[in-house]
């Protein structure tokens, strides 16, 4: 009989309230001698702090964190950093070349010390999002960082002191190099924040970057408007009041996305702090061991191809400009091709989703290469600078067919090289691994940062020794792209991350985490 059932039968007289008043204070009773049985107060308090440092080191690993507030956060922010590297990728080098007058020998030196600075620069800014992300979340910094880009991003276009050669060499080496820092250390918090997280499956990266990319159509294209309806090259007033307002519009932006991905930030005791740090020295010290061969790979082609969309991307109005408007194209012609180019490129962005899902991202990047090459070796063959048809057609189809794919691709594959690393430290059993984006991220940026300074160095020393004939930029068009798409077809043809193989990886990472998660309670249950 049941302990209740003998207090009812001795005491029978007792009404309801007083019989479920006897009953909590007999539950608080044994509950108390369960207690004093494992121990003191500081103890439980102990054991409780260190079962929740496990299960929060194990949760960043797995990144459960993720919600739709959290994806539409990030897709704010990413429509607000779009804005500004909109307006600075089509105006920063007119502006230095055209309204500054900084001659050719400065802007090749200058590229070549900013590709040091930023090399150095974006190597921390890897750092410090993963270190961010062991102790608080990487979602933190959004807010605060985004306001400091959109400062960053108004420093080139106010000049600082008089003109004067030397003085302009400075200007553009230092404010370019605090926008370049501040534009990376952006690209790898956001991109590290979806990569990270190994438990989003690619069709949910694809809609989740799909959706940025149809809203960026429009805020793309209404930046470049107004931007080339108020530059004028001899008068820079009504640009540098679009500009300063653009920045407080994007500053309030990434304010208001910061506090829709705000994710309550842990508290982690200096004995947890200890444990991560050791398991990321383990990390560190035994990161050499692992196979390298797919991240060299990629790394390979991804320097080569940032090192051609940075050119396009600074080098589109000047090439529009000479090549097009200097052939006979009008001026509001021009200026709709700038404004509509990145538009195209978003549309083709979220077009190249479809073959993406149905055939991978790999196979899509390498008819990309094809492509590139044999396009670029039509137009080397049959066109000079005079052939507007061919140069209008090539820039179209390069720049956005190129720009699309590198766009939707780096962060597929980013994330897949991420959860081949996880796949790795799971088997050997190193959970507690926070991040590995940044990590990633950061070693791209060491590599690929030098080659974006490579084309725009070898255009200023051609232009300078060879003039700024149409024919010199025609051929800074073309062949670049012809050389590099044969060598990008080399390096991506070892590339065999498979999204068959990358299925597999997904599927026994979760079981190695599962088991992981089982072993933990199992050791809270015993204790």
């Amino acid at each position: 009989m049941s302990t209740s059932g003998q207090q009812e039968s001795e005491d029978p007289g007792l009404g309801t309230r007083e019989r479920r008043h006897q009953q909590r204070m007999k539950s608080a009773a044994l509950s108390s001698d369960h207690t004093r049985s494992l121990g003191t107060d500081e103890e439980l308090q102990s054991l409780t702090a260190k079962r929740s440092l496990e299960k929060d080191a194990f949760s960043k690993t797995t990144g459960g964190d993720f919600g739709i507030c959290l994806f539409w956060g990030l897709t704010l922010a990413g429509i607000a950093s779009s804005m500004l590297t909109t307006t600075f990728g089509i105006f920063h080098v007119d502006v230095f070349l055209r309204s500054y007058q900084l001659p050719l020998s400065t802007y090749s030196y200058g590229n070549a010390v900013y590709a040091i600075i930023n090399t150095a620069n974006d190597l921390a800014g890897a750092w410090l999002v993963d270190h961010v992300a062991t102790r608080r979340n990487r979602t933190d910094l959004v807010g605060m960082a985004g306001c400091i880009f959109a400062v960053c991003f108004l420093t080139p276009f106010f000049r600082w002191r008089a003109p004067s050669q030397s003085w302009d060499g400075v200007h553009f080496v230092t404010t370019l190099s605090l926008y370049d820092t501040m534009f990376a250390f952006m690209a790898i918090l956001m991109g590290s924040i979806i990569t990270d997280n190994h438990k989003m499956s690619e069709k949910s990266r694809v809609r989740f970057m799909a959706s940025g990319k149809l809203i960026n159509l429009f805020t793309s294209f209404v930046v470049a408007r107004v931007g080339l309806s108020t530059f004028d090259v001899q008068d820079l007033t009504h640009f540098r009041i679009f500009v300063v307002f653009l920045a407080m519009l994007v500053s309030i932006m990434f304010i208001v996305a910061q506090r829709m991905i705000y994710v309550k930030s842990r508290t982690v005791t200096a004995s947890g702090q200890d444990a991560l740090k050791v398991s990321a020295s383990a990390t560190a010290a035994s990161s050499s061991k692992g196979k390298l061969h797919w991240r060299q790979v990629a790394l390979g082609m991804e320097m080569l191809l940032e090192a051609q969309m940075t050119f396009m991307s600074s080098f589109t109005k000047t090439f529009v400009d000479r090549l097009l408007f200097d052939s006979g194209y009008s001026r509001a012609s021009c200026d709709w091709l700038l404004s509509t180019l990145r538009p195209i490129k978003a549309i083709a962005g979220i077009l190249i989703y479809v073959p993406i899902r149905k055939f991978g991202y790999t196979k899509i990047y390498s008819t990309l290469f094809v492509f590139n090459f044999l396009l670029s070796a039509t137009v080397l063959t049959v066109a000079d600078s005079s052939s507007t048809r061919w140069i209008l057609t090539f820039l179209v189809l390069y720049s956005v067919i190129t720009g699309a794919v590198q766009s939707s691709g780096f962060h597929l594959a980013m994330s897949d090289m991420v959860t081949e690393m996880k796949r790795n430290h799971a088997k050997e059993r190193r959970f507690e691994e926070p991040s590995l984006a940044g990590l990633f991220m950061g070693a791209n940026a060491l590599f690929c940062k030098p080659m974006e300074s490579l084309l725009p160095i070898v255009a200023g020393t051609v232009l300078q020794n060879k003039g700024d004939s149409q024919q010199n930029l025609f051929y800074l068009l073309v062949i670049p792209v012809l050389l590099f798409s044969v060598a990008q077809f080399l390096f991506w043809s070892r590339y065999e991350l498979t999204p068959d193989r990358m299925k597999g990886f997904r599927h026994e990472l979760d079981s190695l985490h599962s088991e992981q998660g089982r072993a933990c309670t199992s050791i809270a249950i015993e204790a």
